[in-house]
């Protein structure tokens, strides 16, 4: 079984706040939701799409615990962190080395918006800024010593330099914003386009699933038709309870062997794995007291296996052994012969209920066939079921008539 976690918003506060979705149907993972999380993979998907096995790499191994070192990438998979998380100062340093570019452009020509005209502006502006500065100090070193010429002209030149590193830094900046708009693009796109075919694929599966579906009804609805639609001549038809089911199953059931249901006094026995049904007064297989074994389920369309055996109980005990535990019973007389005849305790278990004699009320009742018998319980009775009981395959069907 898999591990299945419930999300809970004071314990996986972390994980909830990293906004997760589901690979497959990439919905997000919320408080309260349950998630199952491939050991191999480890990726987190939501329970209802855990089928047993990991969509992605087929693994049924997941992890009995939220680890806090898986996190979504912008795909929706979920990978390992490898390393510390240091993009926060990467953004601060980003920030700062704008502000700081600002500032300069600022003092040089103003902000502007980053584009050829604002450049070539720009470098304008520090030729001339350049040019004015030189004429300045030139003017106010007239009459200055040599010395004192020299180093206003080595500072006007550092500021011209600094000056066109501060241009060159700009139009970098410029093209790196447009380079990292690019790459955000074009990630979106790859990121809209696996959503697309995620979807496209989801879609494929559903259409075909609801063709897989319509043609298993067809196929259902042409063998029933084609069933019903056989004809079997027969010298008599049969009448009473049973009559619409023979119409109907004609190729299943044969010709009737009693024209009417035989109902006579009957016993019913309900076991872990069965029943035992002690039949008496009616002619079956040539016996008089009878016992019909069924393994296998009463439900409509159960199936199972069948047998008939004679009733030749003479007072003797039931075979040796062990006493049922609480809420189950050993059965008695007749039934308990055949249960020990036919190793009931390991074919049938024990019995989940005492046995029910039910005298001839009309409510059991069981009518012969060329190929198979029908048979109606206290249960079926109830519940307008019967068995079908074929013949050569010593196999039935739980129908309703």
């Amino acid at each position: 079984m898999p591990h299945i976690h419930r999300l809970d918003p004071n314990r996986h506060r972390s994980f909830l706040e990293e906004r997760r979705r589901d690979p497959i149907t990439h919905e997000p993972l919320r408080s309260g939701d349950e998630i199952v999380i491939c050991a191999n993979e480890n990726i987190a998907f939501l329970a209802t799409n855990w089928n047993g096995c990991c969509p992605r790499c087929g693994s049924a191994n997941t992890l009995n615990n939220i680890p806090s070192s898986i996190f979504p990438n912008r795909l929706g998979r979920q990978v390992r962190r490898s390393r510390p998380v240091i993009w926060p100062g990467f953004i601060i340093l980003v920030i700062i080395y704008f502000v700081v570019g600002a500032i300069v452009r600022s003092n040089v020509w103003g902000i502007g918006s980053v584009n050829s005209g604002s450049t070539a502006t720009a470098q304008a502006r520090i030729a001339a800024n350049w040019e004015t500065r030189t004429t300045l100090t030139a003017q106010a070193l007239i009459g200055a010593s040599d010395s004192e010429k020299q180093t206003a002209t080595i500072q006007v030149r550092a500021t011209a330099t600094a000056e066109r590193r501060a241009t060159f830094t700009a139009q970098a900046l410029a093209r790196s914003s447009v380079s990292q708009k690019q790459t955000v693009t074009a990630q979106a796109r790859a990121a809209a386009t696996a959503e697309r075919r995620s979807t496209l694929t989801a879609q494929a599966l559903a259409d075909r699933s609801v063709a897989r579906k319509q043609t298993a009804t067809a196929q259902a609805r042409a063998t029933a038709t084609a069933t019903k639609g056989k004809t079997v001549s027969c010298d008599k038809s049969a009448q009473g309870e049973f009559a619409d089911l023979w119409r109907s199953y004609k190729d299943l059931l044969g010709c009737p062997m009693d024209t009417s249901p035989l109902y006579g006094q009957f016993a019913d026995m309900p076991f872990e794995k069965g029943h035992l049904f002690w039949i008496g007064n009616i002619d079956v297989y040539g016996n008089i007291r009878q016992v019909i074994v069924t393994v296998g389920g009463q439900n409509e369309g159960d199936r199972g296996s069948w047998s008939i055996h004679a009733e030749t109980w003479d007072n003797e005990p039931i075979c040796n052994v062990p006493s049922p535990p609480d809420g189950r019973y050993l059965p008695d007389r007749g039934i308990a012969k055949v249960w020990c005849e036919i190793n009931g305790i390991n074919a049938l278990g024990y019995a989940t209920a005492p046995a029910e004699f039910a005298p001839n009320r009309g409510i059991n009742a069981i009518q012969n066939f060329d190929k198979a018998v029908v048979f109606r319980d206290s249960d079926g009775h109830s519940r307008r079921l019967v068995y079908i009981l074929f013949r050569s395959s010593q196999t039935y069907v739980r129908v309703r008539p």
